[in-house]
């Protein structure tokens, strides 16, 4: 993935958990996700104390809607989950414009699409500030359970550690 940094994980649900804990996320904070998603994305704010929003998906591809994203940004917002699905990628130029308009961490859920690319070839996961992956036997890369995380920020990668314990 070209990822200088990959965490191991008991699961993809610990990679988003460990994730929005490094970006901060807490009481009172907003993270913004698709409403045709996982149960473990919507879980995953609730167990730092936040709120999960749950933004529309397109009819043509069911991938996050940057236009209902930006609808459901408020000042408690602190991250957004996309989630690539069916091995499509959002559309992550959009997303990545309103993180840095709005100063928002992104955390791309990837575990139902595995070396999906977007239409500039970008592998999914590689975009955001940190790609997730799960492993469970019903995801793209099976390992019966487990799940990695990746980034290319050094600080970012020491705080997911320490989440982990590693």
């Amino acid at each position: 993935f070209g990822q200088p940094f990959a965490i191991a994980f008991n699961s993809g649900t610990s990679t988003l958990h460990a994730a929005l804990a490094a970006f901060g996320v807490g009481p009172g904070d907003e993270v913004i996700i698709p409403n045709l998603s996982p149960i473990m994305c919507g879980v995953t704010p609730v167990f730092c104390g936040a709120t999960p929003v749950y933004a529309d998906v397109g009819w043509d591809d069911f991938l996050l809607d940057p236009v209902d994203v930006r609808a459901k940004i408020t000042d408690k917002t602190k991250a957004i989950m996309p989630v690539h699905l069916y091995g499509q990628v959002c559309d992550m130029d959009a997303i990545m414009a309103l993180a840095r308009e709005f100063d928002l961490k992104v955390i791309e859920d990837c575990a139902e699409c595995f070396l999906g690319t977007d239409a500039k070839g970008r592998v999914g996961g590689t975009i955001g500030d940190a790609g997730s992956w799960s492993f469970e036997a019903s995801k793209h890369l099976v390992a019966g359970e487990g799940g990695m995380i990746t980034c290319q920020d050094e600080n970012l990668a020491m705080e997911i550690r320490k989440f982990g314990g590693l």
